[in-house]
């Protein structure tokens, strides 16, 4: 226990620096690891950058963030208070950009109106 305290002190003052996760020193909200172990396991590349990771990452929460976004909008439009899965179709189609990479996917098994 000692032990524990006078590293949090140490820390306090700045000596001892702060173990932080890569996806919190990227600022990202999804992780970094997942990516990783995707690549790795998936074997995209012989030895893929340790950047390469982080930009995935990045790569999924924009998109994700995109995609609640329209369809925030959508479900305002419709006067709903929930976003459903009908609306996340709806938003993803009804976008040019998004709907080129959501060609064949069904989000909702229900025919949008």
């Amino acid at each position: 226990m000692r032990g524990r305290v006078a590293v949090a002190r140490l820390r306090s003052t700045g000596q001892v620096p702060c173990r932080r996760s890569r996806a919190h020193r990227a600022e990202l909200t999804f992780s970094v690891s997942h990516p990783e172990r995707l690549l790795r396991e998936g074997h995209y590349a012989q030895c893929p950058s340790s950047c390469a990771p982080v930009f995935l990452g990045a790569i999924v929460e924009y998109v994700t963030a995109k995609v609640l976004e329209l369809a925030s909008d959508e479900a305002r439009r419709s006067s709903r208070r929930c976003i459903t899965l009908e609306l996340l179709d709806v938003a993803v189609h009804s976008n040019a950009l998004l709907s080129g990479f959501f060609v064949t996917t069904t989000i909702s098994q229900v025919a949008p109106a």
